[in-house]
């Protein structure tokens, strides 16, 4: 999986009562991911920087996380899915030019 982190864009943050989703908001469409009031409790306008893990040529990848600053985005996908042990940089700290974590 690769690391994706976009430009300063906007979101829509939908909110259900399990879980907050992140949809760029050139690519909302609520014939898909519904109205507010449904399963979709809030919906509202965000603008950061996203952050997921993508596997290019697949439709795999992870949900996306918003973030104020890019720097931000980068931290959350360290946090979240660095595999480092010991000394030796995982694939992931290798692409983000990080140090083992």
């Amino acid at each position: 999986m690769q690391p994706e982190i976009t430009r300063k864009i906007k979101w829509v943050e939908l909110e259900s009562p399990y879980e907050t989703w992140f949809v760029p908001q050139d690519d909302y469409n609520p014939a898909f991911w519904g109205e507010p009031g449904g399963t979709i409790k809030e919906a509202g306008i965000v603008e950061g920087y996203g952050a997921r893990l993508s596997a290019p040529g697949y439709m795999d990848c992870t949900e996306w996380g918003v973030f104020d600053t890019p720097e931000a985005a980068r931290e959350h996908l360290i946090e979240m899915y660095c595999e480092c042990c010991g000394d030796e940089p995982c694939e992931l700290c290798q692409i983000l030019n990080v140090e083992g974590g």
